[in-house]
Protein backbone atom coordinates (compact mmCIF):
# COMPACT_ATOMS: atom_id res chain seq x y z
CA UNK A 1 0.00 0.00 0.00
CA UNK A 2 1.45 3.36 -1.05
CA UNK A 3 1.21 6.70 0.67
CA UNK A 4 -0.69 9.43 -1.15
CA UNK A 5 0.26 13.05 -0.50
CA UNK A 6 -1.91 16.05 -1.19
CA UNK A 7 0.21 19.16 -1.71
CA UNK A 8 -1.32 22.64 -1.76
CA UNK A 9 1.14 25.09 -3.30
CA UNK A 10 1.35 28.67 -2.07
CA UNK A 11 2.67 30.09 -5.34
CA UNK A 12 2.68 28.16 -8.59
CA UNK A 13 2.23 24.46 -9.09
CA UNK A 14 5.79 23.31 -9.68
CA UNK A 15 5.61 20.59 -7.05
CA UNK A 16 2.20 19.25 -7.97
CA UNK A 17 2.41 18.95 -11.76
CA UNK A 18 3.54 16.00 -13.80
CA UNK A 19 6.94 17.61 -14.38
CA UNK A 20 8.84 17.76 -11.10
CA UNK A 21 11.05 20.77 -10.44
CA UNK A 22 14.14 18.78 -9.56
CA UNK A 23 15.07 15.56 -11.31
CA UNK A 24 18.34 13.81 -11.86
CA UNK A 25 17.86 14.21 -15.62
CA UNK A 26 17.41 18.00 -15.48
CA UNK A 27 20.52 20.17 -15.46
CA UNK A 28 18.76 23.53 -15.21
CA UNK A 29 15.66 24.39 -13.24
CA UNK A 30 13.18 26.16 -15.49
CA UNK A 31 13.01 29.91 -14.86
CA UNK A 32 9.26 29.73 -14.11
CA UNK A 33 9.87 27.13 -11.39
CA UNK A 34 12.79 29.10 -9.94
CA UNK A 35 10.68 32.27 -9.88
CA UNK A 36 7.86 30.40 -8.14
CA UNK A 37 10.35 29.11 -5.55
CA UNK A 38 11.75 32.59 -4.82
CA UNK A 39 8.27 34.17 -4.68
CA UNK A 40 7.11 31.45 -2.29
CA UNK A 41 10.13 32.07 -0.05
CA UNK A 42 9.29 35.79 -0.15
CA UNK A 43 5.65 35.13 0.77
CA UNK A 44 6.74 32.87 3.63
CA UNK A 45 9.20 35.46 4.97
CA UNK A 46 6.53 38.20 4.84
CA UNK A 47 4.03 35.93 6.63
CA UNK A 48 6.53 35.07 9.37
CA UNK A 49 7.45 38.75 9.84
CA UNK A 50 3.77 39.76 10.05
CA UNK A 51 3.08 37.09 12.66
CA UNK A 52 6.16 38.11 14.63
CA UNK A 53 4.85 41.70 14.78
CA UNK A 54 1.72 40.25 16.40
CA UNK A 55 3.92 38.55 19.03
CA UNK A 56 3.52 35.12 17.41
CA UNK A 57 6.95 33.52 17.17
CA UNK A 58 6.91 31.01 14.33
CA UNK A 59 10.65 31.16 13.67
CA UNK A 60 11.43 28.28 16.01
CA UNK A 61 8.93 26.14 14.10
CA UNK A 62 10.14 27.12 10.64
CA UNK A 63 13.88 26.67 11.30
CA UNK A 64 13.74 22.98 10.39
CA UNK A 65 11.99 23.66 7.11
CA UNK A 66 14.44 26.42 6.27
CA UNK A 67 17.33 24.03 6.90
CA UNK A 68 15.77 21.45 4.54
CA UNK A 69 15.24 24.10 1.85
CA UNK A 70 18.82 25.30 2.19
CA UNK A 71 20.19 21.74 1.97
CA UNK A 72 18.17 21.04 -1.18
CA UNK A 73 19.22 24.32 -2.80
CA UNK A 74 22.85 23.65 -1.89
CA UNK A 75 22.66 20.18 -3.39
CA UNK A 76 21.05 21.44 -6.59
CA UNK A 77 22.82 24.79 -7.11
CA UNK A 78 26.03 24.09 -5.18
CA UNK A 79 27.16 25.89 -2.05
CA UNK A 80 28.10 29.10 -3.86
CA UNK A 81 24.80 29.19 -5.75
CA UNK A 82 22.88 28.59 -2.53
CA UNK A 83 24.85 31.38 -0.84
CA UNK A 84 23.84 33.81 -3.62
CA UNK A 85 20.19 32.76 -3.39
CA UNK A 86 20.29 33.28 0.38
CA UNK A 87 21.98 36.68 -0.06
CA UNK A 88 19.35 37.79 -2.59
CA UNK A 89 16.44 36.63 -0.42
CA UNK A 90 17.45 37.63 3.07
CA UNK A 91 20.23 40.22 2.91
CA UNK A 92 18.94 42.00 -0.20
CA UNK A 93 15.30 41.45 0.85
CA UNK A 94 14.36 39.75 -2.42
CA UNK A 95 15.94 42.61 -4.39
CA UNK A 96 14.04 45.36 -2.57
CA UNK A 97 17.18 46.71 -0.84
CA UNK A 98 18.76 47.36 -4.26
CA UNK A 99 22.19 46.17 -3.08
CA UNK A 100 24.68 45.75 -5.88
CA UNK A 101 26.81 42.66 -6.40
CA UNK A 102 29.30 42.25 -9.20
CA UNK A 103 31.35 39.51 -10.79
CA UNK A 104 34.26 40.69 -12.95
CA UNK A 105 32.71 44.18 -13.05
CA UNK A 106 29.30 42.95 -14.23
CA UNK A 107 26.19 43.39 -12.05
CA UNK A 108 24.72 40.07 -10.89
CA UNK A 109 21.74 38.88 -8.86
CA UNK A 110 19.79 42.15 -9.12
CA UNK A 111 16.42 40.48 -9.69
CA UNK A 112 15.03 36.96 -9.86
CA UNK A 113 15.92 36.53 -13.54
CA UNK A 114 19.57 37.59 -13.15
CA UNK A 115 19.85 35.49 -9.96
CA UNK A 116 18.59 32.43 -11.88
CA UNK A 117 21.03 33.10 -14.72
CA UNK A 118 23.99 33.52 -12.35
CA UNK A 119 23.41 30.47 -10.12
CA UNK A 120 22.94 28.31 -13.22
CA UNK A 121 26.18 29.72 -14.65
CA UNK A 122 27.95 28.68 -11.44
CA UNK A 123 26.81 25.08 -11.92
CA UNK A 124 28.79 24.76 -15.18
Amino acid sequence: MGVKLNVRPIVGSALTGSNPVLTTKTTTMKYKDFKDMIQTLDYQAKTENSLYKLNVDVYSHSDGYNKIIELLMSHYFGKEGCDWITWFCYENDFGRNKYEATDKGKLICQDIKSLWEYVNQLKK
